[in-house]
């Protein structure tokens, strides 16, 4: 399992980012991740031969905790309920902290997306704010061991 990062040259990429959001769930979600603006920052999750999921990140800010990144992730349908959503934030996650001078990492998830609520625990991700349709998760970047 590895990430390539997304090219819009790469015809293998525009299409699964075609099929991809052909799932409704996906498209009220993702809506704009067709932009350049979201795909210059995207890697897609491939196993092997297969694409199975994407992920993509907000530029990092500063806010008053301190510099932040929202993270925008999706599963291919037919690959959903395999724990793929788990591994690849927190690979996603393990990588971004390594490159990156970080504070938190955010995830907005609507209320009813339940699997995605479990990743976001399971990646060690607490529920911080909830509104009427969504929850709003946070994760402390663990500061580099010094070597």
């Amino acid at each position: 399992m590895f990430f390539e990062m997304y090219s819009s040259k790469n015809l293998l990429h525009q299409n699964f980012v075609k099929e991809i959001m052909k799932d409704p769930s996906i498209q009220n979600f993702l809506g704009n991740i067709g932009s350049e603006t979201y795909l210059k920052n995207c890697f897609f999750l491939k196993m092997n031969t297969v694409y199975v999921g994407l992920i993509a990140h907000s530029p990092v800010v500063e806010t008053q905790v301190g510099k932040t990144v929202s993270i925008y992730y999706a599963i291919a349908p037919k690959h959903r309920h395999l724990g793929y959503g788990t591994s690849m934030l927190k690979l996603f996650i393990e990588t971004f902290s390594e490159t990156n001078s970080l504070d938190k990492f955010i995830l907005n998830i609507k209320k009813d997306n339940f699997s995605s609520q479990q990743v976001a625990l399971k990646c060690g991700f607490q529920c911080v704010y909830e509104d009427d349709e969504d929850k709003l998760y946070s994760k402390d970047v663990t500061p580099k061991k010094k070597r």
